[in-house]
């Protein structure tokens, strides 16, 4: 061929013929081509024809088991539906049983609180008598110390008296003595008169016979003179002992009347704080009587108090079990319809949402998509409060927390009043969607208790965030 080529290069030949040939193979290796094209892909859209089909009944089967799965769910919504009915039944019974101890609650409570104020009186008064008790013992106390002062002086006194008893009759004794001397000296008193008018007759005698003796008269009338002086010298002594002897009892019954006045003034003091002290034990018998039944009294009245207290314990726990029962079915619910939603998360018994999906950055109203959210919320927590017996003091706490970066705006100042301001527009949303204002509390946190104690992106925008929980108030 080339050489053929050559020649006809040489002799000047056409070449049409030639170029005419190239392109027709040309062509038939780009129809090659493509029909090598259309076979492979023919047997591509072939197998994947198959697996569309084999796709397309596998869906059918599927649609088949999500049918059946749609019958069976149907037949749960039926029989959760006369479940619901038969709660609501027990509702309106419960709500009757509520009522009714709530009425005797209240009852009971008074009764408490009356009991509480007679108690309360009732230990005033055990306080006065106390007191009073207190003072009748000192005076007891005083009084007893008094009486044993009277016992004491009473004894001095009766010894005293003893002892003057016996000065009495010993100066009785020397008194009947003196006045025996007395009788004596009086009668020797009359025995000197008669010997001295004897001496008189004599005397004159004496003076008749001077006649004839008169050395012996004079001898006679002086021995007579010295017995009369004499005589009168022993009555003189005679009357002097008895006047001394009269004045010694004169004295003594002075002495005898004093101490014996002394005595009964003693008795009769003795007598009168005797007759005290009886009647301070009197009224000390009576006080502690009082007090006695003033004790039984409290005492039974604390146990009226004690069993209204465990009565009312155990309404209360009733309440406090009812309201655990409502607030599981109230996170059972909840939980139930926001679990598939993103941006929610569940800890504890809390709903937790993330500012994002409610808030722009460093802003404290909703945006649309946390308004969607915010409103399906309240349709389900009205649906939810409304199953809730009245007298059930709950409420919907939302707490407002935010990172631990620091927030300085003319708005907010800092992160509490972020957190707040985020917690009350949720609230004031709640109040606006029908949800009693009553019910609902707010509060903010700034970024106090943080989900995330890490400082990444990511730990900050857990922190971030709006919790919503159930709680009694």
């Amino acid at each position: 061929m080339a050489s053929i080529a050559s020649r006809r290069r040489g002799a000047h030949a056409d070449y049409t013929w030639p170029g005419y040939v190239d392109a027709l193979a040309s062509l038939l290796m780009v129809l090659v081509f493509l029909l090598a094209f259309y076979t492979v892909a023919q047997f591509a859209l072939g197998s994947a024809v198959t697996e569309r089909e084999h796709e397309i009944s596998r869906l059918k089967g599927d649609v088949s088991s999500r049918d059946e799965a749609i019958n069976r769910l149907n037949r749960q919504i039926a029989q959760l539906g006369d479940l619901l009915s038969m709660e609501r039944t027990r509702t309106g019974d419960l709500d009757k049983q509520v009522t009714t101890l709530t009425t005797r609650l209240r009852d009971e409570t008074a009764t408490r609180d009356a009991l509480a104020r007679d108690l309360a009186a009732t230990q005033q008064r055990i306080e006065g008598f106390t007191v009073e008790q207190g003072r009748l013992g000192k005076r007891i106390e005083a009084l007893t110390a008094e009486r044993d002062q009277l016992g004491r002086d009473k004894a001095r006194l009766d010894k005293q008296t003893t002892d003057l008893t016996a000065a009495q009759e010993k100066q009785a004794r020397e008194l009947t003595a003196a006045m025996s001397d007395r009788e004596k000296l009086t009668a020797e008193l009359l025995a000197l008169t008669g010997d001295r008018d004897k001496l008189a007759a004599l005397l004159k005698v004496a003076e008749a016979k001077a006649l004839s003796t008169s050395a012996d008269a004079e001898k006679a009338a002086a021995a007579l003179r010295q017995e009369i002086d004499r005589q009168k010298l022993e009555l003189t002594r005679l009357a002097a002992s008895l006047a001394a002897a009269n004045q010694e009892k004169g004295k003594f019954w002075d002495q005898l009347t004093e101490e014996q006045k002394l005595s009964a003034e003693s008795k009769a003091a003795l007598v009168r704080m005797t007759a005290e002290m009886n009647a301070t034990r009197a009224e000390l018998a009576r006080l502690s009587a009082a007090l006695d039944a003033a004790d039984a009294k409290a005492k039974e009245q604390q146990a009226q108090v004690i069993d209204l207290g465990q009565r009312l314990n155990r309404a209360l726990a009733s309440k406090v079990e009812e309201l655990a029962r409502y607030r599981s079915e109230f996170f059972g619910r909840m939980r139930d319809a926001l679990s598939s939603q993103a941006g929610i998360t569940i800890v504890g018994d809390r709903f937790v949402f993330q500012s994002e999906v409610l808030f722009d950055k460093a802003s404290a109203i909703l945006k649309p998509e946390g308004v969607v959210r915010m409103t399906e919320l309240a349709l389900r927590l009205k649906e939810i409060a409304a199953g809730i017996p009245p007298d059930i003091n709950w409420v919907l706490q939302v707490d407002g927390y935010t990172d631990s970066v620091p927030i300085s705006t003319p708005q907010f100042p800092s992160n509490w009043e972020l957190s707040a301001a985020r917690a009350i527009e949720v609230v004031k949303f709640f109040e606006g969607q029908g949800i009693p204002p009553q019910r609902l509390v707010a509060a903010g946190h700034a970024a106090n208790a943080p989900l995330d104690p890490g400082t990444s992106d990511a730990a900050r925008a857990r922190n971030r965030r709006i919790e919503i929980r159930l709680t009694s108030r």
